[in-house]
């Protein structure tokens, strides 16, 4: 990926277990990152991690599912910082549950967490990154949509579903600009939670971290400057 001296990474959700690696990652290779955390606490260990290591980073308290919270938070990015090279959403969430049994709280919850949570991003910083020179958007969907139907997943599937659909007509809304969006779509990430609510999973068909962030490379890349509109599915060995 070109290194821009100029050039900010923004990582939100990155104090979650992606989001945390996509933070190092971006920052240990001198990158200016600005991530996104939604509790204090982790905020807070975020940005002590970042100054022990003299990092190029700060930390935000940001509640995605916020409409509010995001307008200021992209205002103020985007205000501070001349070029923003990469907006990636590692945030997300994930409720086993049956259409009928779905309580209200979860399926607001799976709604917050992987679809609004990517539309007020794009809202707010789509307008400032137009104006570049280049930019790139990557979220994170999952396989799971281009499966067919599985039981007591279907409310998370359709929250994933609607961002695609998003995604899809936001690329054609941006054609013309220098600015992409694209899709990630991982099967299932070798975290340490998804350890402990799969044991005895063969986690070696489990896809890393760092699998996901070699497809997001990639699309930051000059190699696809013209990919927009499309989902790279990382699927490990599943």
């Amino acid at each position: 990926m070109q290194q821009l001296e100029n050039g900010t990474i923004v990582v939100a959700g990155a104090d979650g277990a992606l989001g945390g690696a996509a933070f190092e990652h971006f920052a240990a290779k001198g990158f200016h990152v600005i991530g996104t955390g939604y509790a204090q606490e982790g905020v807070n260990r975020l940005s002590e991690t970042a100054l022990s290591k003299r990092w190029r980073a700060d930390v935000h308290q940001v509640d995605l599912a916020s409409f509010n919270q995001c307008q200021a938070f992209a205002d103020k990015v985007t205000t501070a910082n001349p070029h923003i090279h990469l907006v990636f959403n590692a945030a997300g969430g994930f409720r086993y549950t049956s259409t009928v049994d779905c309580s209200q709280k979860d399926f607001e919850f799976l709604m917050q967490a992987n679809f609004y949570s990517c539309w007020h991003l794009a809202k707010f910083f789509v307008p400032k990154m137009q104006k570049q020179d280049s930019g790139r958007i990557v979220f994170v969907t999952s396989r799971k949509t281009q499966e067919s139907g599985q039981a007591n997943f279907g409310i998370y599937t359709a929250s994933k579903a609607a961002l695609d659909a998003m995604v899809a007509g936001l690329a054609e809304e941006i054609k013309g600009s220098k600015l992409t969006v694209n899709l990630i779509a991982p099967t299932i990430i070798d975290t340490p939670a998804n350890r402990e609510a799969m044991p005895g999973s063969d986690t070696s068909k489990w896809v890393t971290t760092s699998d996901i962030l070699n497809a997001v490379e990639f699309l930051c890349s000059k190699a696809a400057q013209s990919v927009s509109g499309s989902t790279i599915v990382v699927g490990g060995g599943l």
